[in-house]
């Protein structure tokens, strides 16, 4: 039931009284199992829950684009949107929540921008990447700035943006990254790395879009890298919004976190990306297309510690398309949340092989309307995979399936 820390000769384990806790809490909360009476450590049994953590039911908005780490002290935590209205246009305000029970239960969301922080009332602040340094126990999270208008007054939208990259950067556009060493307890003010994250004046600031992970292993070894989405094309501004010019890559830290610099692209027409460290120290990127291509899902691998990256490939697996979250098992093979298509639904877990370039379906977690997600690995072999869902739409509220390492094994196909 413990832990171990690549980088440290540390373990984390549950205590009587946290695991107490556990048992209270899951006997307080309303799970669906294949086998009850689990909670906390595994019995030996197949074990699968799941339950709405955050419900936004008929309330307006939405709970949205959830990333999940393990924390240094291994805990779960949780990083997403509250929602007003849509991507663009209506205020957006990160926050997140934790759980210290293996994902029974979970605090209130805490927002992660000060309260007279500026320029709150006219800008949308989503926090985009987060990645956990083991070296130093800190968890960074970052987050993103953009104007609610443009000058003249008018909503400014996703496509306004694209087409006036440096204009929307006068205009209030900005990178920020805050940072926690008490297990996301509390959080420091936040600090602007914008710059760090421009490779080109006239292109996308390196965007993270996802949780990021540390290198294991090798000459990389320690090295925080986070996926990234980002917009190039050729000419700033440019004359029209066009797919191509959207591609996939990462933005690494070789000092704890203080620095960060852009590495390499994975090619056109890519939408946003989810990262693992393959066994062979590889870097593995698990990509979704843009809404101009076919719904397919595409990977990439890096072999110098995410400065370039390989041509991109198909995986044989279909798409919504939607954000996915992967990791990889002690043996090698990849796990990955993702929702197949054609609509937004159906919350699939497929198994991957140890190079990812052979995908094959184990289990439909949830058949509601479901979109994007998350999976980490905690202490003891219990999984959590963070997803949004909703009753009518696939962007409501928030819910996490709870399993165990005896549950996969119990599936067709492991």
């Amino acid at each position: 039931m413990s832990w171990q820390n690549p980088f440290m000769d540390l373990h984390f384990c549950l205590s009587p009284r946290s695991l107490s806790q556990s048992l209270l809490a899951c006997s307080r909360s309303l799970f669906i199992f294949f086998i009850f009476g689990f909670c906390g450590e595994s019995i030996g049994q197949p074990i699968f829950s799941k339950q709405i953590i955050l419900d936004r039911k008929g309330q307006p908005g939405a709970w949205a684009i959830p990333k999940m780490v393990v924390t240094p002290r291994g805990n779960a935590l949780i990083v997403l949107q509250d929602r007003s209205g849509g991507d663009w246009g209506k205020p957006i305000f990160p926050v997140m929540i934790r759980s210290e029970d293996e994902g029974g239960t979970w605090s209130e969301p805490t927002r992660l921008i000060p309260d007279n922080f500026p320029r709150l009332e006219d800008c949308i602040f989503k926090p985009t990447g987060i990645v956990v340094d083991h070296v130093s126990s800190k968890i960074f999270i970052f987050i993103s700035r953009a104007p609610l208008r443009k000058p003249d007054g008018r909503l400014l939208l996703e496509r306004d943006f694209y087409v006036n990259l440096q204009e929307t950067r006068n205009q209030g556009r900005a990178w920020f990254l805050i940072e926690s060493s008490d297990d996301g307890v509390t959080w420091s003010e936040p600090r602007v790395i914008t710059q760090q994250l421009i490779k080109k004046p006239h292109w996308q600031e390196w965007s993270p879009v996802h949780s990021g992970i540390q290198l294991t292993q090798g000459p990389y070894k320690g090295r925080l890298i986070i996926p990234v989405r980002c917009h190039c094309p050729p000419s700033d501004p440019s004359p029209s919004f066009n797919s191509r010019w959207q591609t996939n890559g990462v933005v690494f830290s070789d000092d704890n976190g203080i620095t960060w610099t852009p590495g390499g692209t994975t090619g056109e027409h890519f939408g946003e990306a989810s990262l693992v460290e393959l066994s062979d120290g590889n870097i593995y990127l698990h990509q979704r297309a843009s809404f101009s291509q076919k719904p397919q899902r595409w990977f990439a691998t890096s072999k110098d510690g995410g400065v370039t990256f390989s041509a991109s490939k198909l995986t044989g697996q279909r798409d919504a398309p939607c954000h996915a979250g992967i990791i990889r098992l002690k043996d090698g093979r990849l796990l990955l949340s993702h929702v197949p298509g054609p609509q937004r639904n159906n919350l699939t877990l497929s198994i991957g092989s140890k190079k990812g370039d052979v995908w094959k379906v184990l289990a439909i977690m949830d058949t509601s309307p479901t979109a994007y997600s998350d999976i980490c690995n905690l202490p003891g072999d219990t999984f959590l995979v963070t997803y949004e869902t909703g009753e009518k739409t696939s962007r409501q509220s928030l819910a996490v399936a709870r399993f165990n390492m005896e549950w996969l094994e119990s599936l067709t196909g492991f």
